[in-house]
Parts: structure tokens; sequence; C-alpha cells
């Protein structure tokens, strides 16, 4: 005997590969030219029945089927197809080419070998190919490892992606309430189910998946502990910003602006002066002491949508000093309409000072921005 060189199939390595994460284009995958493995004094030996190449079909079904339907029947009685079964080989005699040859059973996402050979009606056989098969796990079983939870305070997040070509549906619950179906399709990269409103306390997350494969996960389950959050009243923030306008009317303007609980108020950076500040601006909020920290809100300003912002960075500090980058590259709409207050969750942080360091315009040319208010949220 001779060793399978591997060399050969580079397409076949390639596509399960590419089946494993993303899916070949072909469901059907047909293999090159097959390996003599029956050698005796050197010299290859076949029999008087040809043998054909076969379509081998993979799927995320954890099996490998052999479509035999192109088998010279005029010359072929048989196939015979050979492999190791937990140490020991298996051999199996198929005369039914209508029907489709399934393996069951070989290792996942591993190459198996399994020779194939022929019988003619005449009893003699032909030489041995082998062919290098890799069986793909279910596409339940490829979801279910990259999901990833993640929770903060009282919201959180499912994330999961379908890199395989076959659709599932993800069952979850909090607890013990209801599961809920959300279908996955293929391809999705990415999904993401936001879990919002849970009380204070330890909860559990019950999930499975399910695809159009027959394959199905166990029950699996995470437990979590869920905290409180609480707005920081606003007479306990200080407010500061890189520049003011003084042209805005009673109210407006000045940073208090932000921090005053009325939506019909707004900060406006410096527009009227002779040297105007240009992007960056910034606004830097004081929580009198160093506090957890883990939301913030804003809002744009109501009778303006045509400036404002579009990007930003949050940082924090104990001491106005030294900031550290908490999230980068932001972005906030200050065009929405009806005008409303956005959102952006942290993980709890330790600090004094929060600093809203605003990068981008809106339109893409003013130099001035402006925003109505601000509101910051703490771990009880």
């Amino acid at each position: 005997m001779r060793a399978i060189n591997n060399k050969i199939f580079p397409s076949i390595a390639l596509c399960s590969l590419l089946f494993g994460m993303q899916g070949c284009k072909e469901s059907t995958l047909i293999f090159p030219e097959q390996i003599d493995v029956d050698v005796e004094d050197g010299v290859i030996v076949k029999g008087p029945v040809k043998q054909n190449n076969f379509a081998v079909i993979t799927n995320n079904d954890e099996l490998v089927q052999f479509d035999l339907s192109t088998v010279d029947r005029e010359r072929v009685k048989s196939l015979y197809f050979s492999h190791d079964v937990n140490g020991e080989r298996v051999d199996t005699e198929v005369t039914n080419f209508d029907e489709v040859y399934v393996i069951k059973n070989l290792p996942l996402r591993t190459a198996t070998s399994v020779e194939v050979w022929a019988s003619g009606y005449d009893d003699l056989l032909s030489s041995k190919s082998a062919y290098l098969v890799t069986p793909l796990p279910y596409p339940s079983a490829v979801i279910s490892k990259s999901l990833v939870f993640d929770w903060q305070i009282n919201a959180g997040y499912i994330r999961l992606s379908n890199t395989t070509r076959t659709s599932a549906s993800f069952f979850y619950k909090i607890d013990n309430g209801a599961y809920q179906e959300v279908l996955i399709a293929s391809p999705t990269l990415d999904l993401n189910i936001d879990i919002e409103g849970l009380t204070k306390g330890t909860h559990v997350l019950s999930y499975y998946i399910k695809d159009l494969n027959g394959g199905q996960t166990p029950v699996l389950s995470k437990e979590f502990y869920s905290q409180d959050i609480e707005k920081i009243p606003n007479t306990e923030l200080i407010a500061e910003v890189s520049s003011t306008e003084s042209g805005e009317g009673a109210g407006n303007g000045v940073g208090a602006s932000l921090i005053d609980g009325d939506v019909n108020t707004y900060w406006h950076s410096t527009w009227s002066s002779s040297a105007n500040p240009i992007f960056p601006h910034w606004i830097i909020l004081d929580m009198g002491s160093i506090r957890s920290f883990t939301r913030l809100e804003m809002i744009r300003r109501h009778n303006n949508t045509a400036g404002g912002f579009k990007n930003f960075t949050i940082e924090y500090s104990n001491d106005k000093s030294v900031w550290n980058v908490l999230q980068k590259d932001l972005v906030f709409n200050s065009a929405d309409s009806p005008a409303s207050f956005q959102q952006y969750n942290f993980t709890p942080t330790s600090a004094r000072y929060i600093r809203i360091f605003i990068t981008t315009p809106h339109n893409g040319t003013q130099t001035n921005t402006h925003l109505a208010e601000v509101n910051v949220y703490e771990v009880k």
C-alpha cells in the first residue's frame, strides 16, 4: 500500500474549510481523479471493471453522501465502501445505485479516507480508489459556538452568527418566562437580541437552537446577576463646555442649559466672535464625586436639524488632567425626527468626570455645534 497524497485534493480541502466557515456555493462536491491504492510489486493492479467518479455531498448534517447515479450499470454489479470506525475497518457492499449511499458517525470537520472498489458481473474486482471526505456539523451546533452573551446592568444582549447555508431558529427565555423564537437566516453576521428591563437580582437565560437540517442543541443555560441603575439628579451635575454663545437668547448657549432638565433650552458653541472655535468641541460633566456611571442620554436641539454634530468619543477622568477613552467614534443623530433621547450604554466605569469629545459636524461644513440635554445614569 502507498500513502494517500493529501496534496492531490487542494480543492476539496479548501471547499471543506470554506463550508465550515461560510459555505461553498455548490451543495454537491465533485471529487477529482481518484487515487489508486492497490499496488503489487510496484505495479498498479487494475481489474476489468470501470471505476466511476462519484458526486460526494457534504451538507451541514454530520453525514457524507455518495450519489451513485453515474455508475456504469452495464459493467458494475456492486460497489464496496471501506473506512475505519473506532480503529476497526468496516466494509459495506452497495447494489442499489438509485439511492444515495450515506455514511454516518465520521469525525466532524476531519478528513477521513474512504476506499471504494467495484465488482463486475463476472465477479472480478476493480482496483481500489480513495476519497477524502469531511462531514460538517449541524448548523445549530455551528451557530451555538458563535453565541456571545453579555450583561450590562439591567440590560444585556445575545449575539449570534450563522455562517452555514441553512437557516435556524434561536429559542430563549429568561427565568420562567415563555420561550421566544428568533429566526437566524443564512447567512447572518452578528445578530443582536436585546434584553432589557429586568429587576435587580439573579436570573437564568435558557436557550436552544434548531435548524432546518434536523439538528438541535440541548437546552443550555447561563446564570447572571442584574443590577439596577438610576439617573443622577441634574442638581448633582456641573457642566463645563469648550465655548459658549451669548447670542442664542435667554436660557440658551451656556453649558448649564445641558443639565437644566428642559429639552427646549440648549447649549451652543461660539459662532459670533471674530475667532470662532472649530471642531473638536467638548462637554465635561462633573458628577461631584467618583461614581460608577454606565449610561448617557443626549437629545438634539429642538428647533434645528441642520447643525449639531455626528461623531464623538466618551472619555473619563478623576482629575480632569489624565483622560481615558471609554468608547470611540460613537454616532449621534442631530436630525432625528421627532427629537428623542439617544442612549449610549457602557460597562460600569468609576470616575468623577465624563468628557463628551465632539469630533465631527453633522453636515460636514459647519464649525460650531449645539446640544439640548444630557442625562447620566449610575449603578445603584
